[in-house]
């Protein structure tokens, strides 16, 4: 059965990757005011499964859904997991990498 709360100390290691990111993001407006509204926004969703889904007995899921334009290959990614350390295990994987090319790009530009 999936869990259906979120662990206080995940939520500790998601604050802290969204600070991280953050300060990414603002490093970037400080070279360059160009961007979107919802830069860093993310959505945490718990979706159980569809009627057809029910059916077939899967589980719901976790998701982690950011919209970032500045930081990442793309305007939004997504991440999921049967529970909600599994998502933020999977998006701290793709951010911090993310904010290690970043460290590179601004190093190069600074």
């Amino acid at each position: 059965m999936t869990q259906w709360i979120i662990d206080c100390r995940e939520w500790n290691r998601f604050l802290e990757l969204r600070e991280k990111l953050f300060k990414a993001i603002k490093e970037c407006l400080e070279i360059d005011s160009y961007c979107k509204p919802y830069e860093g926004r993310f959505d945490i969703t718990y979706s159980l499964p569809n009627y057809f889904e029910e059916e077939d007995e899967e589980e719901a899921e976790w998701g982690i859904h950011l919209a970032c334009y500045l930081i990442g290959p793309s305007r939004g990614e997504d991440w999921f997991g049967e529970t909600f350390g599994d998502a933020l295990f999977k998006a701290e994987q793709d951010i911090n990498e993310w904010l290690r090319d970043h460290e590179e790009w601004l190093g190069a530009v600074r």
